[in-house]
């Protein structure tokens, strides 16, 4: 006995679905598809974009940029699928990606004055999103170059400021700084104590003007060696 079934290519139906999110997640993290009828029918997927009047193929694994993007699934069936369905299924997956939070910070650097720089050129970049476990700024092989630093040789207390920019093939327009703490670098004023001040004066450097005489001094410690200057707190 010969038993023939047919099936009604009407039966066979399919799902996109699709949500928004951020620079980082691939297009498999927003998007899936599956038949939710007729699940035997044979056939294969293909995933496009609309860019311009243009259709390019996607993957599932392509990290999705910043903006709006208008993608397409569409399912073509196999010509011996036994559901005799000959249409492809068509469906529309709209999906809008913003910007990547990330934040940076410099760190502290100090010294003891010797008249040389006091800088610390280290910057760490880590996300500030929503997303649970996520501690990476970076993604795909980005990453951002910086420059301009703070660098300082006075006495005082300094915000240790820099700039960025994007590195190699980094489009930066992907992510947003959302917030900046910059380090502290601080430069101590040298401590002069009784046991290590050596004061040396040469009359040969002595000079009046009106009834006022004011020696050149000149000054050797462990931390300092120089000319001592009116009016200078070197504690």
């Amino acid at each position: 006995v010969n038993v023939i079934i047919s099936r009604d290519p009407n039966q066979v139906k399919a799902q996109c679905n699709h949500q928004d999110g951020e620079y980082g997640d691939k297009l498999g993290d927003l998007l899936s598809y599956e038949l939710v009828s007729g699940i035997g029918c044979e056939g294969t997927w293909k995933i496009t974009e609309k860019i311009g009047s243009v259709f390019v193929s996607c993957s599932l694994n392509d990290y999705v940029s910043v903006g709006s993007h208008s993608y397409t699934v569409t399912f073509t069936p196999s010509p011996t699928n036994y559901y005799g369905l000959k249409d492809d299924i068509v469906l529309d997956a709209p999906i809008n990606v913003s910007k990547r939070p990330i934040r940076l910070e410099s760190f502290d650097a100090e010294r003891i004055y010797d008249g040389a720089t006091c800088h610390n050129y280290d910057v760490e970049a880590t996300y500030a999103g929503s997303k649970v476990g996520v501690t990476d700024a970076f993604v795909n092989g980005d990453d951002f170059i910086y420059s301009c630093w703070k660098s300082v040789t006075e006495v005082g207390t300094y915000e240790n400021t820099f700039c960025y920019s994007a590195k190699g093939t980094t489009d930066i327009d992907n992510y947003e700084v959302v917030d900046i703490k910059y380090g502290t670098l601080t430069i101590k004023p040298v401590e002069l104590t009784e046991s290590d001040l050596v004061v040396t004066l040469d009359p040969e450097y002595f000079y009046f003007s009106g009834e006022d005489c004011i020696p050149t001094v000149s000054v050797t410690t462990p931390n300092f060696c120089g000319e001592i200057q009116q009016g200078v707190d070197y504690n």
